[in-house]
């Protein structure tokens, strides 16, 4: 034990926890811990914390339920928590974004100079 906290996991704040952690099950190949699996007859479970784990059992991502989200001003899209996700071909990927619904907030890597996609590790 060095002392330090460990981190568990990255949490994320959701209006709907449900339909945003099945969303990332989906696109990661993770499932959800034990107890946290959606009803089996389909109905709304009520859930405000869920938490994602990988094959091992290790945690991956947390959700939590907020009542609701403010659209970030400049200021505080400083201080959100991003997290970074390599496709390795996106136009194939069983598990590309845009087929789970996500839309793209960036420009598409090659789509122009200086952007975001091309900086950082690869």
């Amino acid at each position: 034990m060095s002392g330090f906290p460990e981190l568990m996991h990255t949490a994320l704040d959701a209006t709907d926890v449900r339909g945003l952690a099945e969303f990332y099950r989906v696109l990661l190949g993770v499932r959800y811990r034990p107890g946290d699996e959606p009803p089996a007859d389909g109905s709304a479970d009520g859930e405000d914390w869920l938490v994602l784990v990988d094959a091992d059992g290790s945690r991956v991502l947390a959700f939590q339920e907020v009542p609701t989200l403010d659209r970030p001003t400049a200021f505080l899209r400083f201080l959100a928590i991003h997290g970074g996700l390599r496709l390795l071909d996106a136009a194939t990927s069983v598990r590309s974004p845009a087929t789970q619904g996500a839309a793209a907030t960036m420009p598409t890597p090659g789509a122009g100079a200086g952007g975001p996609e091309s900086r950082g590790p690869r």
